[in-house]
């Protein structure tokens, strides 16, 4: 189980950028997979040709900085980082997640919705409930309760699509600035090493954060 990251909004310059990088690797991946079976993990042909496969994936990723990504792990190790800097706050319960049968939907006819290829015919009436139906989930996934002191941390207890806003984004960055002039930045470095965090990724975390408050925030996949 992992987490996946991505802005809202991506630019069109980064599409171009990401569909260049995804084909580079993706040609690298097939020469290294064209190898004899034999030379697998063996021979120096095969070794040079995953280094490939590595700086092209490598690149792929610094060139997406709409998307970051989390293991298990990494999302436990980062709540903790997080509330030590006071981004993250508990908001309480969040609201109820509204029921299909609310709306006078089957799954059938929501699962139709998307399905270009379902033989379930769906009247406008029906498609008006489907949509009034995710506006209501996509409610429930970006809600924060009535204040904004930085992310609520149960977005980040699951990767259920959760919708983390351009105002919580900003409000998490500036706890995190406000923490480290409190503090200096020797305690900050503290806690990153004391967690056992690669400072070099925190710091791109927080690049992220500023990211994503200019691009409609991020959805957590």
């Amino acid at each position: 189980m992992g987490y996946d990251m991505y802005w809202c909004e991506v630019s069109d310059e980064e599409k171009t950028l990401v569909n260049e990088a995804s084909k580079v690797c993706g040609d690298a991946v097939c020469v290294r997979d064209a190898l004899p079976k034999e030379e697998r993990y063996r021979s120096e042909r095969y070794r040079a040709a995953q280094e490939r496969v590595e700086e092209a994936y490598a690149n792929l990723r610094a060139v997406e900085t709409s998307y970051f990504r989390l293991n298990i792990w990494g999302m436990d190790k980062w709540r903790g980082l997080m509330g030590t800097f006071r981004m993250t706050f508990s908001a309480g319960p969040h609201p109820s997640f509204p029921r299909r049968g609310d709306y006078d939907l089957t799954d059938e006819q929501y699962w139709a919705y998307d399905d270009s290829s379902s033989e379930v015919t769906l009247t406008d009436e029906q498609r008006k409930q489907c949509r009034a139906y995710e506006e209501a989930i996509d409610k429930v996934l970006a809600w924060h309760g009535p204040e904004v002191p930085g992310i609520p941390i149960h977005k980040f207890c699951s990767n259920d699509g959760w919708h983390v806003v351009p105002a919580e984004c900003e409000a998490a960055v500036r706890a995190f600035k406000r923490y480290r002039e409190d503090y200096g930045k020797d305690a900050v470095q503290t806690v990153l090493k004391t967690a056992e965090a690669e400072p070099d990724y925190w710091d791109k975390w927080i690049a992220y954060l500023e990211g994503a408050a200019k691009h409609g925030g991020f959805r957590i996949l």
